[in-house]
């Protein structure tokens, strides 16, 4: 019989002591307490993790792409797709990669482990039916579950403002400029730059 504790975040965790072994996987910097643990992150594991499912789970969010597409939701033969927050992976919105990465190290770690009980605290409500996902047959308590960013719409306008009007002075400053030509001088192309979540 083993317990596994994943936390997440800041904060503190006092944990009832018991006899049975306890495994605990942290996401931030909480602090655990109350029992003898055995700690199971492993941050080279999880950086590995992390590239080798990179080009897939690029894939994977391209594909929605196809969504757009399908429901015409195209502009000037553009899909729209490629000017949400989704196409650029934005990790502020979506903790999907990182909770993917974590959640694979969970299991490679605890995978020779008959875990019965899940004990989670600090983590976002999506986190924690994946990690039901993967352990279907395991009683998970939640102690605590992070509110998910809620950002108002106010907020989200001048937010989008402040970008509208950054890019049109770059742009502005490019064309008074002569910098956003093809071809600079030395014969040299534009360069584009696409980040890896």
């Amino acid at each position: 019989m083993a317990e596994l504790v994943i936390c997440e975040g800041g904060s503190d965790l006092q944990l009832e002591p018991s006899q049975n072994p306890t495994f605990l996987y942290r996401i931030g910097s909480c602090l655990v307490s109350g029992r003898e643990v055995i700690e199971i992150n492993d941050s080279a594991r999880l950086n590995a993790i992390a590239i080798e499912i990179r080009d897939e789970y690029s894939q994977w969010i391209y594909s929605i792409n196809s969504l757009f597409l399908q429901n015409k939701l195209v502009s000037k033969n553009l899909s729209l797709f490629f000017l949400t927050d989704l196409s650029c992976k934005r990790l502020e919105f979506f903790r999907t990669y990182d909770a993917i990465c974590n959640l694979i190290l969970i299991r490679e770690k605890m995978e020779s482990v008959a875990v019965d009980k899940i004990t989670v605290s600090g983590v976002a409500p999506g986190f924690l039916r994946a990690c039901r996902s993967i352990y279907p047959d395991v009683d998970t308590i939640c102690l605590e579950t992070k509110e998910e960013k809620q950002f108002s719409n106010l907020r989200r306008i001048v937010s989008d403002c402040r970008y509208l009007y950054l890019v049109a002075g770059v742009g502005l400053f490019n064309t008074i400029s002569g910098k956003g030509r093809d071809h600079d001088k030395n014969g040299n192309k534009r360069i584009y730059y696409s980040v890896f979540p």
